[in-house]
C-alpha cells in the first residue's frame, strides 16, 4: 500500500509539472500571436504609407516631366523672340541707314530749292523762267526753251513730292518696327520671367521627391524592423512549442515507465487499477456527452431566439439617392487643373494644350469662359480681354469677374476672380491656381481692372 501511494503521488507530481509546463507555454505562445498579430497591422499600415508615398511621388515625377516639356517650349519660344527681335533690329538699321542716305540727298535739293526760290524772289517770281522763254531766237527755239522750262518746274515739283513721300514711307515704317520690337521686347521679359518661375518650381518639386523619398525609406526601414520582430516572435514561438512538446514526452515517458514498473510488481492490482479507471473514464466521458448535448440544445436555442429578434429588428435599408449634376461654373470649373498644370507661353490654344493642362493667363480664362457655356470670341490675349464686356469697380466687384495685374507690362496678367479676394488662372510658378490678391505679390501687382463678361 505504502509503495502504491509513492507511485500514485509520484504520477501526479509528473503531470502535475507537465500540465504546469503546457499552461505557461501555451500563455507564452497565446502572447506571441497577440504581439504578433499587432505587428502584421503594423506592417499593412507600413505598406499602405509606402503604396501612398509612391503615388504622390509618381504624381510629382510625371508633373517635373510636364514642367520640364514646358520649359522646353518656353526657351524655345524665347530663342524664337531673339531671333524675330534681331532681324527687326537689323531692319531698323537697314532704314536708319537709308534715311541717312536720303536726308543727305534732300538737304543738298532743300539748299537748291531755297537757292531756286530766293532767285525767283529776287527777279519777280517766274521772271528768270520768263527770259528764258523771250530770249529764244526762232520758233523752234521758243518751243524748245518752254519744253525745258516746264520740265525743270515739274521736276522740281516731283522731287519734293518724292522726298515728302519717301520720308513718310521711311517714318512709317520705322515706327512700324519699332513698334513690333518693343512688343517683341516685352514677350521676351515675360517669356524669361516665366521660364524663372518654371525653374523655381522645378527645384520645389524636386525638393519635395526627395522629401518624399526620404519619407519612403524611413517606411521601408520601419517595415523591415518589423518585419524582422515578427520573424524573431515566430521563432520564439516554435522554440516554445518545441519546449512544450519536449516536456509533455519527458512527462509521458516518465509516466508510463512508472506505471510499467507497478504493472510488472502487481499485475492483478494494476488490472483492477485499469478497469476502475476505465470505468471512471466512461463515466466522465458520458456527463461530458451529457452536458455538451445540453449545451448544444441551449446553444441552438439562443440562436433561433437572436435570430427572431434580429428579424424583428431589421428595417429596410433606404434606396440610394441618385446622382445630381450640374454644369460647371466658370470659378469652378478649372479646379481639376489644380496642382497637375504648367504654365506655358501661348497654351490653351489646341486640344493637346488642354488636354494636358498647358496655359498661359488668357488662354485659360478664354477655356474657362466656353467650358461654362460662355462664348467670348476666339482665343485672344490680356489686350483684348480688357476690352471685352463691361468695365466695374472694385468695390462692385464679383466672382466670375476678370480681374487684371500688372507684370512684365501693364494689365499683363489677367484671372477670374471666386470671391473671398482670391482669384484662379494660371500662374508662372504654379500653373493653374487660387491665389490671394488682396495680400502679398498679386495685392502689389493688382491695378484695379475689373471687367464684367
Amino acid at each position: 500500500m505504502k509503495r502504491k501511494s509513492m507511485l500514485a503521488l509520484n504520477l501526479a507530481l509528473v503531470l502535475g509539472v507537465g500540465s504546469l509546463y503546457s499552461v505557461t507555454g501555451t500563455a507564452k505562445a497565446e502572447s506571441i500571436d497577440e504581439q504578433r498579430a499587432k505587428v502584421q497591422v503594423e506592417i499593412q499600415e507600413a505598406n499602405k504609407e509606402i503604396n501612398r508615398l509612391q503615388n504622390e511621388k509618381s504624381k510629382l515625377v510625371d508633373r517635373i516631366v510636364n514642367l520640364n516639356l514646358a520649359i522646353t517650349d518656353n526657351n524655345n519660344k524665347v530663342e524664337e523672340t531673339k531671333k524675330a527681335i534681331a532681324a527687326t533690329t537689323k531692319d531698323i538699321k537697314k532704314l536708319e541707314s537709308e534715311i541717312v542716305v536720303l536726308k543727305e540727298r534732300i538737304t543738298k535739293r532743300t539748299s537748291l530749292l531755297e537757292e531756286r526760290a530766293r532767285s525767283f524772289q529776287e527777279n519777280g517770281g517766274k521772271t528768270e523762267y520768263l527770259s528764258v522763254v523771250l530770249g529764244s531766237t526762232s520758233f523752234s527755239d521758243l518751243i524748245g526753251r518752254v519744253h525745258a522750262v516746264t520740265t525743270i518746274v515739274q521736276a522740281d515739283q516731283d522731287l519734293i513730292k518724292e522726298f515728302e513721300a519717301d520720308k513718310k514711307s521711311l517714318e512709317t515704317k520705322q515706327t512700324a518696327v519699332q513698334d513690333k520690337l518693343a512688343e517683341l521686347e516685352d514677350t521676351q521679359g515675360e517669356l524669361a520671367e516665366m521660364v524663372s518661375q518654371l525653374k523655381d518650381q522645378k527645384v520645389q518639386q524636386g525638393e519635395l521627391v526627395a522629401k518624399l523619398e526620404k519619407e519612403a525609406q524611413a517606411n521601408f526601414n520601419k517595415k523591415g524592423e518589423l518585419e524582422q520582430k515578427d520573424q524573431a516572435l515566430a521563432a520564439e514561438k516554435i522554440r516554445l512549442e518545441i519546449e512544450k512538446r519536449e516536456r509533455e514526452e519527458a512527462a509521458r515517458k516518465a509516466a508510463a515507465e512508472k506505471a510499467a514498473k507497478e504493472a510488472a510488481r502487481k499485475e492483478s492490482k494494476a488490472n483492477e487499477t485499469k478497469s476502475t479507471k476505465r470505468a471512471s473514464l466512461n463515466t466522465d466521458n458520458s456527463n461530458k456527452s451529457v452536458s455538451e448535448s445540453a449545451a448544444g440544445n441551449k446553444s441552438n436555442s439562443d440562436s433561433s431566439r437572436n435570430e427572431r429578434e434580429n428579424d424583428n429588428n431589421r428595417t429596410e435599408a433606404p434606396a440610394p439617392k441618385p446622382a445630381q449634376s450640374s454644369g460647371g461654373s466658370v470659378v469652378t470649373v478649372g479646379n481639376k487643373y489644380i496642382g497637375n498644370s504648367v504654365y506655358v507661353f501661348g497654351g490653351g490654344r489646341s486640344q493637346y494644350d488642354i488636354d494636358n493642362g498647358r496655359f498661359d493667363c488668357s488662354g485659360f480664362v478664354y477655356w474657362a469662359f466656353r467650358e461654362a457655356g460662355i462664348d467670348i470670341g476666339p482665343t485672344g490675349n490680356t489686350d483684348t480681354l480688357k476690352n471685352k464686356g463691361t468695365r466695374v469697380s472694385t468695390s462692385e466687384m464679383q466672382p466670375g469677374d476678370l480681374v487684371f495685374f500688372d507684370t512684365y507690362k501693364k494689365d499683363g496678367h489677367v484671372g477670374i476672380y471666386v470671391g473671398n479676394g482670391k482669384f484662379i488662372g494660371s500662374q508662372g510658378s504654379t500653373g493653374v491656381a487660387i491665389a490671394n490678391m488682396s495680400s502679398g505679390y498679386w495685392a502689389e501687382k493688382f491695378n484695379g481692372r475689373v471687367v464684367r463678361i
